[in-house]
């Protein structure tokens, strides 16, 4: 959906480098906030919201983002820690046993990939998802019980779910999806 032509967008400038947000939270959230602020030692969460969000979301970056566990990764490797165990699904002697890849070898994609969905439509024009993205197999794991790196790559959940469509079918994909569903949906009827 566009965006009319005259429609201030959420981030307006109040200096060239300052923006103001705004937006409406439930009471679950409230409570989150007052008590990282606590948790922070900020006495009042109010008068220091910029400063508690900010110290919230570098807390989140440097959790899930992979360029920060490149970058830590890195930086032990440089301090001469022992590097991490290599990814040993990759051996070519024999078929792997499972689709586990290695957190070092998942960032290398996720560097090489720019961490956006590498898929490039039939006009040329490159997939920009950055969030949710999948390791796929760019040999299909099912059918070459394989794990080289050289031909992992990163895409979206629609662009992964397209090309498993593309190798099995739709039919065999919808069947696979439904049946994971039952078997969620029996799981949590047994524990609840």
């Amino acid at each position: 959906m566009e965006k009319p032509k005259n429609s201030p967008t959420i981030l307006q400038p109040a200096q060239p480098s300052i923006f103001n947000f705004r937006f409406s939270a439930n009471r679950d959230f409230r409570d989150k906030f007052e008590r990282l602020a606590e948790v922070l030692g900020v006495d009042s969460a109010q008068a220091h919201m910029a400063d508690i969000l900010e110290t919230a979301i570098d807390i989140a970056l440097e959790k899930k983002d992979p360029k920060k566990k490149l970058e830590r990764r890195r930086k032990s490797q440089k301090v001469g820690a022992a590097p991490s165990r290599p990814n040993e699904m990759a051996k070519k002697e024999a078929p792997a046993k499972s689709r586990y890849i290695s957190s070092e070898v998942s960032e290398r994609v996720h560097e090489r990939g720019r961490y956006q969905c590498v898929y490039t439509g039939y006009d040329g024009t490159r997939c920009t998802a950055r969030a949710g993205l999948h390791i796929d197999h760019g040999a299909p794991f099912a059918i070459y019980r394989r794990n080289d790196e050289r031909l992992l790559q990163l895409l979206c959940p629609q662009h992964n779910l397209l090309q498993a469509e593309r190798v099995y079918g739709s039919d065999f994909i919808q069947r696979k999806i439904a049946g994971r569903r039952r078997k969620a949906a029996r799981m949590k009827a047994d524990s609840g």
